[in-house]
């Protein structure tokens, strides 16, 4: 069953990144206009980079959610042999 309020969740935050470089912007150029202080604009830098680093944290969410239902579904891969000696498959350089 697909979680509509994660949806909705998710794509706020994708939202908000897209909107939060423009407001960047703006705000470096009231800095450089002198209507801002310098205080302001690394307050809207702070909020931008929460939430880039929240839209990643939600993403990887998602991602592995997918994953683990693929696995439940009875999906995935199987483990590697054992090389002989049971230290399993090592790539060794050439030389």
């Amino acid at each position: 069953m697909l979680d509509t309020a994660a949806c909705w969740r998710s794509l706020r935050f994708v939202a908000a990144a897209v909107l939060l470089p423009t407001l960047c912007n703006l705000s470096g150029m009231r800095l450089q206009e002198g209507t801002i202080d310098i205080v302001t604009l690394l307050n809207t830098q702070q909020t931008l980079f929460q939430a880039l680093d929240l839209l990643a944290q939600v993403r990887l969410t998602r991602f592995q959610a997918v994953v683990s239902l693929f696995q439940a579904l009875g999906g995935g891969w199987p483990a590697p042999p054992l090389a002989p000696g049971g230290r399993g498959n090592t790539v060794r350089a050439a030389g």
